[in-house]
């Protein structure tokens, strides 16, 4: 994410600044993908024409990986307004595919 930062908005990021941490977010039920700061720094923006300041420790989101089960998948798909019309699921539970309408 840095590198593509770094490139499309001519960043300055330093990947070496930054480590990664992966945690399960018991409240939300997923897992989150962190990068967590080393060191104080200041980031170019170049073509945002700004400075940020990123103090040591402080995290930066870079990836959400939801965990459904059925039931949960099911209210989450009530909430928008659809309800779940097929669910395919690979026989060792690794990943499903959802055909969901609108109710």
């Amino acid at each position: 994410m840095l590198n593509v930062l770094n490139r499309e908005l001519d960043a300055n990021f330093s990947l070496a600044a930054f480590e990664h941490k992966a945690l399960f977010n018991d409240r939300d039920s997923r897992i989150e993908m962190r990068l967590r700061a080393r060191n104080d720094q200041r980031v170019r923006l170049g073509k945002l024409d700004a400075e940020i300041d990123i103090a040591a420790g402080e995290e930066i989101l870079t990836e959400v990986s939801r965990k459904f089960t059925e039931a949960t998948l099911q209210q989450t798909l009530a909430r928008a307004g659809l309800v779940l019309q097929e669910h395919l699921e690979a026989t060792n539970g690794a990943y499903s595919l959802v055909l969901a309408r609108v109710t």
